[in-house]
């Protein structure tokens, strides 16, 4: 388990990296828009890894370079975290993060930022080998 997270981790942070690396040769201000989900406002563990996420947004923010991050916690509800997730799509997320509610059921969520085109980063609960394979 320990693995995953970390590995989540790298993959946030790479994201953010590549971003950061990319800004000397940008002419004009790039805005990316981070939207997070995840399954519970309570859980510890992801209140602290948001927030941690969070504070490395700033550290990378610059001139060239507008992060901003959407947060929503699902309430433990797969139906409302797929809501959740048209929503931050609708709002004009470049990327998602997304804990899932129920690891078996991420077929709304992939269908939908598949077919906008929209990275997602599965983070903390990995989806069923199958549903990886969608897209």
């Amino acid at each position: 388990m320990g693995a995953k997270r970390k590995g989540a981790a790298v993959i946030l942070f790479g994201i953010l990296f590549l971003c950061a690396c990319g800004k000397q040769h940008l002419p004009s201000t790039q805005k990316i828009h981070i939207g997070i989900t995840y399954y519970n406002q309570g859980d510890t563990f992801l209140n602290q890894l948001i927030s941690s996420f969070g504070e490395q947004i700033e550290k990378v923010k610059s001139d060239y370079l507008d992060i901003t991050m959407t947060i929503r916690g699902a309430s433990s509800s797969q139906r409302i975290q797929d809501d959740q997730v048209k929503e931050l799509i609708d709002a004009g997320c470049n990327v998602l993060c997304v804990n899932l509610v129920d690891r078996t059921d991420p077929s709304e969520i992939i269908d939908l930022a598949k077919e906008h085109d929209v990275p997602i980063i599965f983070f903390n609960r990995e989806p069923v080998a199958e549903d990886m394979l969608q897209w």
